[in-house]
């Protein structure tokens, strides 16, 4: 299921990359959109997204070529390195209007996810990919949180910018480095980083944000064969994974025949549901052993939410592949909305959680391998 999907996703990302490796950030049916805005942090997610769908479908030669000029235009144009063996990766003021250069941890924590994998191949210097996961190490508090935002000005960290996402992303980027690396100070510092979100929302009910990168961490730690993950803390992680599911499962929209059906959290973004299918699509795997009713529950709710994310898709055209800003895209507007435009990351997280999803019917018994 999805797998049409998937491939017109990858289709749209491979035709958005140019000889350089630079993506078309955002793109509309009919208005030009401004060729210098860009994030780096989309960049290096798009990356990640089509790594995945590299072990998928290993054959497709295509998205290879394109990964690998992501990479180098990656690190071409945003490596910057900060002394003490640290390397980051910069985000430009003109790029992402902001008032100086300046190295978000998620950024480096997602250069590491899309990047550590490359590194046995050749196509990626494992000297550099230490060095980010050093910065991200050096930008980690005793409690296990994270420092967001270091400036080169300064060469001092910024105390008031706080993310939602960047923990998350440093940890998965910490333990996609351990893969490559296996010293055991990544995989520590991913799970202290994990287990302080885990204990920082264990008292909200419900939790009060739908954190998908710490989902996604947290599955690929509790995988890893040595992962010096006690039971007590096993039992932590878990119940945080829970909560997770518990507050955006009662949310989804069932009403058949309707543009919102599947849809979760109260909007018909595409964007913010891809991220709930990857998060959820990870719950699963972190509970699908302990718990398989509760399982099955997310494992429908991903089907729908999948349907969901399908019907938003453009089928055909310039844009076909890509997902717009909302899901009512097709309605007939007097002037050009902002809802009409393609941003590369509404197609990387959804491309991601269609994978994710595929990846659980293959080896869940509802799936093809168990029909």
């Amino acid at each position: 299921m999805f797998e049409r999907e998937i491939h017109l996703a990858a289709e749209y990302i491979a035709k958005n990359t140019d000889l350089e490796g630079r993506l078309a950030y955002e793109r509309h049916f009919t208005v030009r959109m401004d060729p210098v805005r860009y994030n780096v942090l989309r960049h290096a997610g798009t990356l990640y997204a089509v790594r995945l769908y590299g072990e998928e479908y290993p054959e497709a030669q295509t998205l290879h070529a394109v990964r690998r000029r992501l990479a180098e235009y990656l690190m071409t144009h945003y490596l910057r390195e900060i002394g003490g063996g640290m390397y980051t990766i910069a985000s430009k003021p003109q790029e992402e209007s902001l008032p100086e250069p300046q190295a978000k941890l998620g950024a480096c924590g997602l250069a590491l996810i899309g990047l550590s994998d490359l590194a046995a191949e050749g196509n990626a210097d494992l000297k550099v990919l230490r060095g980010l996961g050093e910065f991200i190490l050096f930008m980690q508090k005793k409690d296990g949180s994270f420092h967001s935002k270091y400036l080169y000005s300064t060469q001092e960290i910024d105390p008031k910018f706080h993310s939602l996402y960047y923990p998350g992303e440093a940890a998965l980027g910490l333990l996609c480095l351990h893969d490559a690396d296996p010293q055991e100070k990544w995989l520590l510092g991913a799970k202290r980083a994990l287990l302080y979100l885990a204990d920082l929302r264990k008292a909200q009910d419900p939790v009060r944000e739908f954190d998908h990168w710490a989902m996604l961490a947290t599955e690929k730690l509790l995988a890893k064969p040595e992962n010096s993950v006690t039971p007590e803390e096993k039992a932590r992680l878990t119940f945080h994974a829970r909560q997770m599911a518990e507050m955006v499962l009662p949310t989804q929209v069932k009403n058949p025949g309707s543009l919102a059906d599947g849809s979760l959290g109260g909007n018909i973004r595409p964007c913010s549901n891809g991220t709930k299918m990857e998060g959820l699509a990870a719950i699963w795997q972190i509970l699908h052993e302990e718990d398989p009713e509760f399982a099955d529950e997310i494992l429908n709710a991903l089907e729908r939410l999948g349907k969901f994310l399908a019907n938003a898709q453009i089928q055909d055209g310039p844009l076909r592949g890509g997902i717009p800003a909302s899901a009512d895209w097709r309605k007939k507007r007097k002037k050009p909305s902002r809802k009409e435009i393609v941003r590369i990351d509404n197609v990387q997280h959804i491309m991601s959680g269609w994978i994710n999803y595929q990846k659980i019917m293959k080896q869940s018994p509802k799936g093809p391998a168990g029909e």
